[in-house]
């Protein structure tokens, strides 16, 4: 089978290696600092309110696509 003749590949986290395969793997990035900024600000305010509400936050996710699809 062949990319992207035959078959589709998507990736999922932008990782390096999807930009130095033949052929490069569209993928998903997803905002990584935005989502641990917001999980440290999270673990702050609850260590210092003491309060164990439920943390719930959207973040965009970007395709990036490449030659696989």
């Amino acid at each position: 089978m062949q990319v992207p003749q035959d078959i589709v590949v998507i990736g999922f986290d932008d990782e390096m290696f999807s930009r130095w395969t033949y052929p490069k793997i569209t993928t998903v990035s997803q905002p990584i600092a935005d989502m641990s900024k917001a999980t440290v600000d999270y673990l702050i305010a609850r260590i210092k309110t003491g309060e164990a509400k439920v943390l719930r936050q959207k973040f965009p996710v970007h395709l990036i696509v490449r030659e696989s699809g």
